[in-house]
């Protein structure tokens, strides 16, 4: 039986590390805890909506109305060409991107409206959407990423190169401890210029169509062996891993799911999350989706 001291090793040591130790007496916190806090949530306000939000919910819902046709789609398992065309042209690859950066700017609940409204819908847009306005490339590099990252990369997401997620592996679902995936530090001439991903990911999210990816892995071989040195990595087109056969995806198969294989893909030294970073970054994203 695994006692506590052998719990707390590894990655989890690391998750406990960059936990929030700061005291919240909000609604929310105190569910965590096992107490309703009914005066609260009597008097919590629902924030009030921008004009651009509204505006962009009224073109989404039209949209999708006239453009998005949930059984075809299901029957066909493919989201057509004029569908992504048509989300490009009204901005919905950048809900969350900043203005500056070429997005909607949207707020966190205009954007959790939005989902909703996609939701309602058609599940394989709504997932295409949100896992590229959530837990793929965007977010993090929003996030963590720094300057020349944020403007490298958030310009070109915000204008519908899509982005994609990879975190399941055959052991590794919901406990994402159990990855196998791992980073190969390169150096050349003493000098790191990049890493190679080992490994195989499932259910990679939007795959067939994604021109960056974001993905879940180990630091390196020994780590995966000890469950520790968790981080993740953010590849674009062209450099791997190579995607393998499709997995059917009932109810939302359009989105695209596949295998991705990982063996000896390149990543750029500037693309890696550090351990802290890609929990913290984990923390914020996944509830998104």
């Amino acid at each position: 039986m695994t006692n506590g001291a052998e719990m707390f090793k590894g990655s989890l040591a690391a998750a406990e590390a960059a936990r929030d130790t700061r005291a919240y007496s909000g609604f929310i916190a105190g569910l965590f805890e096992g107490v309703v806090r009914r005066s609260l949530f009597t008097s919590a306000s629902i924030p009030a909506m921008s004009g651009d939000a509204k505006e962009f919910l009224d073109t989404l819902r039209l949209l999708l109305i006239e453009k998005v046709d949930p059984e075809a789609i299901d029957r066909e398992g493919a989201i057509g060409e004029e569908v992504i065309e048509a989300f490009r042209a009204i901005g919905a690859f950048g809900i969350k991107i900043p203005r500056s950066y070429g997005g909607l700017g949207l707020s966190q609940s205009e954007y959790h409206t939005v989902a909703t409204l996609l939701g309602s819908h058609d599940a394989a847009t709504s997932v295409l959407l949100s896992a590229h306005n959530s837990i793929g490339v965007a977010e993090p590099v929003k996030l963590v990423g720094n300057r020349e990252q944020q403007q490298r990369l958030l310009p070109r997401l915000a204008r519908g190169e899509i982005s994609g997620f990879a975190l399941t592996e055959k052991s590794a679902g919901c406990d994402i401890w159990d990855l196998k995936t791992y980073a190969i530090p390169v150096h050349e001439g003493g000098v790191l210029v990049g890493y190679r991903l080992t490994g195989e990911k499932l259910y990679t999210t939007n795959a067939p169509r994604e021109d960056h990816e974001s993905g879940a892995l180990h630091q390196n071989r020994e780590a995966a062996r000890q469950k520790s040195g968790g981080t993740s990595a953010d590849r674009a087109k062209g450099q791997g891993p190579e995607t393998g056969k499709r997995i059917l995806d009932p109810g939302a198969d359009g989105r695209g799911c596949h295998v991705a294989c990982a063996e000896t893909s390149p990543v750029s030294p500037e693309e890696g999350r550090g351990n802290r970073q890609g929990i913290e970054t984990a923390g914020v994203t996944n509830p998104d989706l």
